[in-house]
């Protein structure tokens, strides 16, 4: 079922950094997705840049 706009809620979130990552493939390869944002690419990552 597709979400429908009129049920979605705003959120103000404060300023700082974020990760935003598109999942282009279907949702049984999601699992994929998060294991290489968690286990791959969240490692690297150098916060002090």
């Amino acid at each position: 079922m597709l979400c429908k706009v009129e049920e979605m809620e705003r959120l103000t979130v404060e300023k700082s950094t974020y990760a935003v990552f598109t999942h282009k493939c279907s949702v049984e390869r999601l699992g994929d997705t998060f294991k290489c944002i968690y286990g791959t690419w969240l490692p690297k990552l150098d916060m002090d840049q």
